[in-house]
């Protein structure tokens, strides 16, 4: 469901900028390369500016099998950032910098669970993982660099940081309620209210 939801909001956008003006259509290598099926489109402002929204259904990443994790990790994540670019003969390409927002949407299987050494019931209540609802909503910017060949070709390399303002984790396992408020999930990578950007994109650009 949330793969399919993923690439009618890439097609619904596409179609829109298409009477817009000026954009691109790109995708992160880097992500694909981890199970992150991913892609953005970029209106360009023509004031050394432009907006981007991205939207990203990632699976499993396959290295975590390999780190000996048994956490199963779906997740939706969609953005919207703003660039500004400050050096290069093109308005819209070159270096830039910006602010982004960005909204995720995580189902996790197998997390390990806490139980609060106060708990007055028998220990053995307590289920060893648990499945995990996570919704983040993060605030953060971005730096990086494009370079466009031959007016159309795109190469656009990135990094950035963000912070969680909203983070719930909410535990789906069918427990009571006395246990569900000693009940605590192991902080994870997954989980933290931290946000890392790293990319590599490829994307061709568009005029009218």
């Amino acid at each position: 469901m949330l793969k399919r939801s993923f690439y009618l909001i890439m097609i619904v956008v596409a179609s829109q900028l298409s009477l817009q003006g000026q954009f691109e259509i790109k995708t992160n290598v880097l992500g694909l390369v981890t199970n992150n099926y991913n892609g953005q489109v970029e209106l360009l402002l023509g004031d050394r500016s432009g907006m981007e929204l991205e939207a990203s259904f990632r699976e499993t990443p396959w290295f975590t099998a390999l780190s000996g994790s048994e956490i199963k990790n779906n997740a939706f994540r969609t953005m919207v950032s703003y660039k500004y670019y400050i050096v290069g003969e093109d308005p819209t390409a070159g270096l830039y910098f910006g602010p982004y927002i960005k909204l995720k949407v995580a189902g996790l299987d197998n997390v390990p669970t806490v139980l609060d050494e106060n708990y007055p019931g028998p220990t053995s209540d307590n289920p060893e993982t648990a499945a995990v609802f996570n919704t983040a909503f993060f605030l953060g910017a971005n730096g990086g660099q494009k370079i466009v060949l031959n007016n159309n070709f795109v190469i656009e390399y990135y990094g950035g940081f963000g912070y969680a303002l909203f983070n719930e984790r909410r535990i789906r396992e069918e427990i009571s309620d006395e246990l569900r408020s000693y009940l605590d999930i192991e902080r994870n990578s997954f989980t933290w209210p931290l946000d890392f950007r790293l990319g590599f994109t490829l994307g061709y650009r568009f005029w009218r």
